[in-house]
């Protein structure tokens, strides 16, 4: 009797014990990736990533990519703002602005310098002088679009009370051109092309002050804490599309036209000639450098400007906005590769 009992509670003690070690199903299912979102638009210097993603490199990282797709900067600028994404592309000084504001970001990286921002002006202007006393059209007041204009101007020595501004989509300039409205507006590809066709002229590029309109990658310092080492892989692997990124096949391009509505030969345009492509070895160059092209310079140049304006109290210290720690963590990376290899 006895040596039954004791059989009995040996066979209870071990099967407790062995379903105590059995992992709860829970346990089983493997964790979901944390998930980091990244606003972005039709935009050349903002492809590399889309190509990383068509290619799958992200499927083998430890986290998960959400795309949240906006119309215009105006809506990328929103994302961050409100919180909907984590990283977003966008215009260097509206990237600035907000962190004026008070929202805790930083610029992390630099994508491209725009060679697509252009004045397109009437067929009867010839000069920035036949503009005195001329509607030019912006796509918002104290935003980019008037820094590069009023930046233009300057260079012509042709004061600010001398011309007025008008607000406009970038997309309707060429409308407004032909409605007699403007005589000249701040636009880019593809409205550009549109413009040209109709015999209007480019005044203007943004490529001639090399870096004043500066294309690129914020975070929220949030993110920047939580995943740092995932924000390094992700610039890490964004450069590695940069190299290459003239000599797309047709599934890339037909991946990029599909997902931002638009036409393979638009895709193949804005590659050509929209931007100059920036590397990580650029970056590193241009976070350090304090020459005109730098972004130490034009941290201080867009600051000033906001702040005279009066869309800012304060100025924007350099080391509040512009931080490269994860350009030289991706480029550590990228030369261990090569090394490698």
């Amino acid at each position: 009797m006895l040596k039954t009992l004791f059989l009995q509670c040996f066979i209870l003690t071990t099967l407790w014990f062995l379903c105590s070690c059995e992992p709860k199903k829970e346990e089983l299912r493997s964790k979901p990736k944390p998930v980091i979102r990244i606003g972005i638009m039709d935009w050349p210097g903002f492809y590399p990533l889309m190509l990383a993603i068509h290619d799958g490199v992200f499927q083998k990282t430890s986290y998960q990519i959400e795309i949240v797709k906006g119309k215009d900067n105006f809506e990328l600028n929103s994302f961050i703002e409100s919180g909907k994404v984590d990283l977003c592309f966008g215009v260097f000084a509206d990237h600035l602005l907000i962190r004026g504001n008070g929202k805790k970001i930083k610029y992390i990286y630099a994508a491209d310098f725009s060679k697509s921002d252009v004045l397109v002006v009437d067929k009867k202007i010839k000069s920035f002088n036949d503009l005195i006393g001329k509607k030019i059209s912006i796509t918002d007041i104290n935003s980019f679009s008037e820094f590069f204009i009023l930046r233009m101007l300057e260079r012509k020595k042709i004061p600010e009370s001398k011309v007025s501004f008008k607000v406009f989509p970038f997309d309707q300039v060429t409308e407004q051109l032909d409605n007699k409205t403007i005589s000249a507006g701040h636009t880019w590809d593809p409205e550009t092309a549109k413009a040209l066709a109709k015999g209007y002229k480019i005044l203007a590029n943004a490529y001639e002050l090399k870096g004043m309109i500066t294309d690129g990658l914020m975070a929220t310092e949030e993110i920047l804490q939580r995943q740092p080492e995932s924000v390094s892989e992700i610039l890490f692997l964004i450069d590695q599309y940069v190299a290459n990124i003239k000599t797309l096949n047709l599934s890339q391009k037909n991946y990029l036209a599909l997902f931002f509505n638009t036409s393979i030969e638009n895709i193949d345009s804005s590659i050509k000639t929209g931007v100059e492509f920036l590397n990580l070895e650029k970056n590193q160059e241009l976070f350090k450098s304090e020459s005109n092209e730098g972004l130490t310079y034009w941290s201080r140049e867009i600051s000033n400007f906001f702040t005279q304006r009066g869309q800012i109290r304060t100025k924007v210290a350099v080391t509040e906005i512009l931080d490269q720690t994860f350009i030289d963590q991706a480029l550590q990376k990228k030369k261990t590769n090569e090394i490698k290899k």
